[in-house]
């Protein structure tokens, strides 16, 4: 009974919290779905998003409702009490009105403005995204660095490890040789210097894993835990195409020079926006009108009042400061630095 006890005890302690090494897969996985920079990324992408959505709002009508409610006292009879009775005495009579009005405006033309901010949200939106899968891309090859990175400093430790044992037991057996008067003191203490310089060769490679592993914690975005392993892998060689089929395909694919494609884009279209705010507005106003003495203005009221009117309105803003002077070269100046910095790109 003491037997079969103390058995499933053994097997109890052999089975009892694995811990299931992390592979690379996994750790790619655990980056993309842990580490911040992909979360900002993504924000901004449907930030972005939204402010595309913004940009359609140009293409609808407004429609305002208003409601005026006032109280007034006015001199009704001054001015015929004061021809016949030549009396300086007034009289004041109360009178309430209230008026409701309904306007529906729409933009007609505005130097196609409202266009061209439309596809430079597309444009930004477009960027955004395309940032997003550059920084994803960026993640997965900084998880693969360092979990390379991992495995190399583990086998250097294994390596460094082995080399002091095997020094120690030379150091050991020259202790023996040399009390049996076989070698030298001097070659003694040759052994021990060797000894002394793999250790410090040791403690080197185990600051270098230990570096190894905060780094791969810090692109996983989360904790590595102490006796959480890293299993190893091994890559089988792939074909590969040529190097013309791999760079069209490498520039058709690059988040960056896409990335800076859309900026590019976006930022023309911002100067053909800026151009918009240069040229006339043409509006159209539908308003309709109601103005009675009541609280709320009914057609039995004596001063009942009402209107429809539809409005064909053009604007030409010529100075207001120096905004539309200053837009123009503001916007210019994006696009340049843009424009050359997409040339390196091209050609690397």
């Amino acid at each position: 009974m003491r037997n079969l006890l103390i058995l499933g005890l053994a097997l109890l302690t052999l089975t009892g919290n694995p811990v299931q090494a992390l592979t690379i897969g996994q750790a790619v996985s655990d980056a993309l779905e842990h580490n911040p920079q992909i979360a900002q990324a993504a924000a901004l992408a449907a930030a972005a998003e939204s402010r595309t959505a913004k940009a359609h709002s140009p293409f609808w009508p407004s429609l305002d409702i208003n409601y005026n409610y006032w109280h007034s006292d006015r001199d009704s009879n001054f001015s015929s009490s004061a021809q016949s009775t030549g009396s300086s005495s007034l009289s004041f009579a109360s009178g309430a009105q209230s008026s409701t009005s309904g306007n529906i405006h729409y933009n007609l033309f505005n130097g196609g403005s409202d266009w061209f901010r439309l596809d430079e949200a597309r444009e930004l939106a477009s960027a955004a995204k395309y940032q997003r899968r550059s920084v994803i891309a960026d993640i997965v090859l900084d998880v693969n660095r360092a979990y390379i990175e991992i495995l190399r400093a583990k086998r250097t430790v294994e390596t460094e490890t082995k080399s002091v044992e095997l020094l120690e037991r030379q150091r050991h057996d020259t202790q023996l040789r040399l009390e049996q008067g076989l070698l030298a003191r001097n070659d003694l203490l040759r052994v021990e210097v060797e000894v002394a310089t793999a250790r410090q060769v040791l403690s080197l490679a185990e600051g270098r894993f230990a570096i190894a592993r905060h780094t791969l914690a810090r692109t996983l975005g989360r904790p590595l835990g102490i006796e959480e392993k890293i299993s190893d892998f091994t890559l089988q060689p792939a074909p590969l195409d040529t190097v013309e089929k791999l760079s069209r395909e490498m520039f058709a694919k690059r988040s960056e020079l896409n990335f800076l494609r859309s900026n590019l884009t976006a930022q023309q279209a911002g100067r053909k926006a800026v151009q918009g705010d240069l040229m006339p507005d043409l509006d159209l106003t539908l308003s309709y009108d109601r103005v009675g003495n009541n609280s709320i203005p009914e057609s039995s009221d004596s001063n009942y009042y009402r209107e429809s009117r539809a409005m064909l309105q053009a604007s030409w803003t010529l100075f207001s400061g120096s905004i539309p002077a200053t837009n123009w070269p503001a916007a210019s100046m994006r696009f340049s630095p843009g424009k050359k910095r997409s040339k390196p790109l091209k050609t690397s």
